[in-house]
């Protein structure tokens, strides 16, 4: 029976990869909702009953009341889409889990769509997507972190067969897609800088294609006015005002926080770690580790970055955490790498700037909440290289020939970033809270 399913699932990539993500992402669907999912769930709510004013309502969440408009920092179209879910297939956790599931969906078959065009294995830099420990805990929330990412990931996707088959109605699409991405979460506004570099290397000149990037510009426009007008406060500009001051209160040293960073890149993209040994040399493994462990353990040793952790109370958690932070750290270096080396080689190629801007753009001078989730929205592009063999790849010359026989392998590393997934979603996933009725029960006297 194996010889006729096989041939049935290459001849299908986008039903094979919406089966990988069903049998992904199914068992979770009851998972109870946890972390900020309420924030979202009372946001949709509200919504269903006040479209017109989505954060018109309080809500205790630091232990007294307060405006909705004042606690969340995400603009509010998540909280539509899970309204329309809602009051689709009702609100319990497999009902609102479920709309989850559909837009981690779209992010699978967004990947595989643009690794088509820069990719000669698009099915599996899809599947070392799909098995990202970060992208698997966040695709089974509520929140507004997986329902950006697939805005991100087609907007790239028409921006860039916009521009190359010289059709105004993809870029426009493209365009409408940014402007839904920032109104899903902030950092969606990143993706202007980052498509308006591709636009005009691809284009070498200004043209019609600029009228893509002025829709979400309109669109973001109008939000300020429209928050200011409701709450008094232009909502995108508090936004800024609160990163910065959760940067003040973290205190971090560049240094400290760029290490962070980079671990948070290195575990949230852990296939790509698992794939190191296949694309660099063993010297260079070396070098990256050996100096990881250096900078890492003389800043874990000093308290520059553990005594922020009170939890941390004995040596041997201490040594714990710091050796898992050299380790992903290391990672993300390797990472940050595949993207650096794609630009040396290819200096002029429009593709090989977009993927490093998206990769670089993390900022390792701070610890940024509106970066964080980003970490998996990158790996769409930066796997693309170490699985695929593609055009643009990261991979050596002498290796080249080898990775084409590592099938087995590759498979292996998803499996293992999926193991690492799965074990980080186990960690956090609390005991079972009961339905939302029963939650809001318990929270009554949290909304008002």
């Amino acid at each position: 029976m194996s010889h006729r399913i096989r041939p049935w699932l290459a001849a299908h990539p986008r039903w094979t990869l919406t089966l990988l993500v069903g049998a992904a992402l199914g068992p979770f669907l009851a998972k109870p909702f946890n972390i900020d999912d309420p924030l979202f769930i009372w946001l949709a709510q509200n919504i269903t009953a006040h479209p017109a004013s989505p954060f018109g309502f309080d809500v205790n969440w630091y232990g007294m009341v307060s405006p909705m408009w004042t606690v969340t920092e995400n603009p509010p179209l998540a909280g539509y889409y899970y309204a329309l879910a809602g009051n689709i297939f009702g609100w319990s956790e497999m009902s609102l889990h479920f709309a989850g599931l559909l837009a981690a969906l779209a992010v699978i078959l967004g990947t595989h769509r643009l690794a088509l065009r820069w990719c000669e294995r698009p099915m599996l830099a899809a599947c070392a997507v799909l098995f990202t420990p970060i992208f698997l805990v966040s695709a089974s929330t509520v929140m507004c972190d997986v329902l950006l990412l697939a805005f991100w990931i087609w907007a790239v996707v028409f921006w860039v067969e916009g521009l190359e088959q010289n059709r105004s109605a993809k870029i426009i699409f493209a365009g409408v897609l940014i402007a839904l991405a920032l109104l899903t979460k902030y950092f969606g506004v990143a993706l202007l800088p980052l498509l308006a570099v591709y636009g005009t290397m691809e284009k070498r000149k200004l043209g019609s294609w600029v009228i893509g990037l002025l829709l979400p510009l309109a669109a973001l426009g109008a939000y300020q006015w429209l928050t200011r007008s409701l709450y008094g406060h232009a909502l995108f500009s508090d936004a800024a005002s609160f990163v910065a001051d959760a940067h003040g209160k973290l205190g971090f040293s560049k240094l400290a926080g760029g290490l962070i960073a980079l671990a948070f890149t290195g575990g949230g993209a852990a296939s790509a770690l698992f794939l190191a040994p296949m694309i660099w040399r063993t010297r260079t493994l070396a070098v990256v580790i050996v100096s990881t462990a250096m900078v890492g353990g003389a800043l874990c040793g000093s308290g520059i970055i553990l005594q922020k952790y009170n939890a941390l109370d004995t040596a041997a958690a201490r040594a714990e955490v710091t050796v898992q932070l050299i380790f992903w750290a290391a990672g993300g270096v390797l990472v940050l790498g595949l993207a650096a080396a794609e630009l040396l080689r290819r200096p002029r190629d429009p593709r090989a700037w977009l993927l490093a801007l998206w990769v670089g753009g993390i900022r390792l001078r701070r610890v940024r909440q509106l970066d964080g989730q980003r970490s998996f929205a990158f790996a769409a592009a930066a796997c693309r290289g170490p699985f695929a063999r593609a055009p643009l790849g990261t991979a050596r010359p002498e290796k080249s020939a080898r990775l084409a026989n590592r099938s087995r392998r590759e498979r292996a590393v998803c499996a293992a970033g999926g193991a690492v997934g799965f074990s980080a979603r186990r960690q956090r996933a609390p005991q079972r809270a009961g339905s939302l009725h029963q939650i809001w029960s318990r929270q009554s006297d949290c909304v008002v």
